[in-house]
Order: structure tokens, then C-alpha cells, then sequence
């Protein structure tokens, strides 16, 4: 498969970096030139053999060990694939055939003893607490039950209580009903001496009614001709 940007690409583990190979160059330069600071006492010119890889992918592709990486690898080290950066690189032959490949066509590791600087890879955090604003929610109302003295509507007597202090819920005597919550209400109401959990959505339409306190439970929603059960935080 043809490579979508034409472009040889190099990932850099274990710091989890994507580079972008030019042609003849080493792959010293290559960290250097992208700002990975590599040890190397001797500038990259092959006589410390101190910068030692991993090539984990595209070994085929690179020119033959050096006369410095014979000299400072061993040989169960080359047969495992270990180079010097300073002395590894694409072979001019090999261009164009690793340019054809699906990227990232090359994969070196790179050892902590060759890393200028401390990269550590992100294990833990601070998580930061986030208030959930969702379009849907519920709010658990206790309803005062009507009397001879005051025969109130049940739809009346829900929207009094949106505006309680005891309740904590903001003014929504505003809201609109669905016609099938307004049909279920009456029974609702009544199966839980008359203790209710309404389903509100974008604080502006009450669209579901259920007896008793429900607040935490799932709010089910039909998907794919399948019920899927949501949180009541997982619907925004």
C-alpha cells in the first residue's frame, strides 16, 4: 500500500514520537535535528559508541554495520538488531521501496542510557472536577395531595413545588408537558403516596413521570430497535 504523504516515517519509542526521515541522514541527525537530545561524547562521528538503538522495524532497509558498530556491538548485539544512531541509516537503494510502504515504515526504541533528557512516560494525574450540565435530568418532588379545602390540579400542585426552597430546583413553572406525561401523572402521582421523579429536558419541557424517587436510576432510551440504559449524567 502506497504511502499517503509520499514521506518516510520514523516512530520513537518509548517517547511516543512520530518523525519525518530525509534522505542520507543519519538517524543521530535525525534526533538531533528534531530536538531529542541524544548522548553521544563524541558529536555523532562514531567513535564513543555510546548511541546505541533499537531498530525494531525496517532493519531490511538500512545500509550494513559500520566498521565503529563493529567495533563497539557485539555480535549477539547486531544479530538482535542493535545499531549506532550515528552510524545507521536508510540506503539509498531502499528509498524509494520504503517510501511504498504503509507508515510509519521504521521503528527504533531508544534506551534510557541515550537520552539527554528525563522523557517520562505520564502514569498517573490529577483528575479535575467538572460540573455536569446534561439536557436531561430528574427532580425528585414530594407533592402536596389535594383537599376538599383545596382542590388543586395535579399538574398545578407539580409546578408549585419546582419553585420550593425545600426541593432546591429553580423557578420552572414555565416548563411544557408531553401529552403522554400528562396522562400518566395521575397515576403516578398516586402510586407512591404522591412522591415523583420527573424527567426534565433542556429545563424547558417535562417529557417523563416516575413513582417515587428515581433520581439515580437509568433513563432508558430505544436505539437500534434495542433498549440502552443511560445514566442520567450520560444524556447531554
Amino acid at each position: 500500500m502506497n504511502s499517503n504523504n509520499n514521506q518516510i516515517t520514523v516512530d520513537i519509542e518509548p517517547i511516543s514520537r512520530r518523525l519525518f526521515y530525509t534522505e542520507d541522514e543519519t538517524f543521530y541527525e535525525l534526533l538531533i535535528d528534531s530536538g531529542i537530545r541524544v548522548q553521544s561524547l563524541c558529536g555523532g562521528k562514531g567513535t564513543c559508541g555510546k548511541c546505541k538503538i533499537l531498530v525494531q522495524e525496517g532493519m531490511n532497509f538500512l545500509n550494513p554495520p559500520t566498521n565503529s558498530e563493529m567495533k563497539y556491538l557485539t555480535q549477539s548485539e547486531i544479530r538482535e538488531n542493535w545499531r549506532l544512531a550515528c552510524q545507521s541509516r536508510v540506503k539509498n537503494t531502499q528509498i524509494q521501496s520504503v517510501k511504498t510502504r504503509q507508515p510509519p515504515q521504521l521503528r527504533i526504541f531508544l534506551p534510557k542510557d541515550i537520552l539527554g533528557e528525563d522523557f517520562k512516560i505520564l502514569t498517573s494525574g490529577k483528575s479535575k472536577k467538572i460540573k455536569l450540565n446534561p439536557n436531561v435530568k430528574k427532580f425528585y418532588v414530594e407533592i402536596n395531595k389535594p383537599t376538599l379545602k383545596t382542590p388543586v390540579p395535579d399538574i398545578e400542585r407539580i409546578l408549585s413545588s419546582f419553585s420550593s426552597p425545600k426541593d432546591n430546583t429553580e423557578n420552572l413553572r414555565e416548563v411544557s408537558f408531553e401529552i403522554d406525561t400528562i396522562r400518566k401523572i395521575p397515576l403516578v402521582l398516586r402510586e407512591d403516596q404522591h412522591r415523583i421523579s420527573l424527567t426534565l429536558y433542556n429545563n424547558k419541557k417535562l417529557i417523563d413521570c416516575e413513582a417515587g424517587n428515581k433520581t439515580k436510576d437509568c433513563f432508558e432510551t430505544k436505539k437500534g430497535g434495542t433498549v440502552k440504559k443511560l445514566t442520567r449524567y450520560d444524556i447531554f
